[in-house]
């Protein structure tokens, strides 16, 4: 239900009781007809800002005007319907202006929710990349040790090998020069020895 519309309607009221019960209309839009964001917003915009202006919901305003209308109920009880026809139309456009003020807020305390878990959702983004950053260095950082001990180990084997090598190559050339002796000393006692053939 728009403001405008009853505000128009209340312009055309001819006593101060129509106007009232036009406001008394205006402010009964019942809270299950507002939209899911509508009452998301407002039971999370008090905490976006400490401005009164800023926190002000549509729900604040509806509640307001059935207030305002109680107390115009009763003056008009008091005082008579004459009194109060052209303050009506002035409280209606400041409802009005009231309104349309809250649904700004709304509409920007739902960009103000949406960046914060934009921004939520990036920090939490962020810490999975450090945490994915940490992980990836340790797990280099034992793979480098583990490759370190893996080349120690292949240099030990290494000379254990050229040690090995080096100690066969010298029994080998030691047993070439005992081999050697052996054909002298086979050669020697061959021309010694008189053939008996």
């Amino acid at each position: 239900m728009h403001l405008t519309t009853n505000y128009c309607a209340i312009v055309h009221c001819a006593d101060a009781q129509c106007a009232i019960v036009l406001l008394c209309k205006w402010i009964t839009v019942p809270v299950s007809k507002m939209s899911q964001q509508q009452r998301y917003t407002t039971t999370s915009s008090s905490i976006l800002s400490s401005s009164p202006s800023k926190q002000l919901t549509v729900i604040d305003v509806y509640d307001l005007a059935e207030s305002i209308n109680r107390d115009f109920e009763i003056l008009v009880e008091k005082y008579g319907n004459d009194s109060f026809e052209s303050i009506v139309g002035k409280v209606i456009s400041a409802l009005e202006t009231l309104e349309a003020l809250a649904k700004y807020n709304d509409k920007d305390n739902c960009e103000i929710i949406d960046l914060q878990k934009t921004i939520q959702r990036f920090e939490q983004e962020k810490q999975q990349r450090i945490k994915d950053k940490e992980i990836l260095e340790r797990d280099f950082i034992e793979l480098e040790e583990s490759y370190k001990k893996e080349i120690d180990d292949l240099c030990k084997i290494i000379q254990k090998l050229q040690t090995e090598n080096k100690c066969m190559k010298e029994q080998l050339s030691s047993g070439e020069d005992v081999k050697k002796e052996e054909e002298k000393t086979e050669d020697v006692v061959d021309e010694t020895t008189p053939n008996t053939y």
